[in-house]
């Protein structure tokens, strides 16, 4: 298991374009992301937690809050599995 406290958020490193393109720069892996895709990470990248980032998201999208939080917690899982939150 890694120890969280000691690896460096990658989230400032990745490069995102207005269309959605991702491009990790440790990995030279590329992504696409939708529009809600794209908004998640801009406001993680920008310090927000995620509950926070689930209001956003429930306010901007016209969702429910518990939808907004729900899709919020399987983005950061699907990020954190293909390697994009943290360097290993």
């Amino acid at each position: 298991m890694v120890n969280v406290e000691k690896r460096e958020s990658k989230l400032s490193s990745l490069h995102l374009a207005d269309s959605g393109f991702l491009f990790d720069p440790y990995t030279g892996l590329t992504y696409g992301l939708n529009a809600t895709g794209a908004a998640i990470l801009r406001w993680l990248r920008d310090g927000l937690a995620l509950p926070e980032v689930a209001r956003k998201l429930a306010s901007e999208f016209d969702v429910p809050e518990a939808t907004a939080t729900a899709d919020v917690k399987e983005f950061n899982d699907r990020l954190d599995e293909q390697g994009l939150l943290w360097t290993k």
